[in-house]
């Protein structure tokens, strides 16, 4: 079964990359956190220089104040913020 939520990345230099994420392969926050990244990973592609800002940064990313468990009840239209700026 397809159970996705979208993500968007909040502050830094990818700030307001959007993307979707089947919570049917992830079992944590960090599951979803690396998903995320690897999504823009792979959209950055061609962009090296920018692909390399992400690989220096990666390790930054969070989602605070929201448990994996409210992520998994959540209904499908909410959005999830995964931030680097604090």
């Amino acid at each position: 079964m397809l159970n996705y939520r979208k993500f968007c990345i909040s502050g830094g230099l990818f700030n307001g990359f959007e993307t979707l994420v089947n919570l049917e392969t992830a079992t944590s926050n960090e599951d979803i956190i690396q998903t995320v990244i690897n999504n823009l990973h792979v959209t950055l592609q061609s962009m090296f220089n920018l692909q390399n800002s992400l690989d220096e940064e990666k390790s930054k990313y969070h989602i605070h104040g929201t448990q994996f468990e409210e992520i998994l009840s959540s209904n499908s239209d909410e959005i999830f913020y995964v931030c680097n700026h604090c």
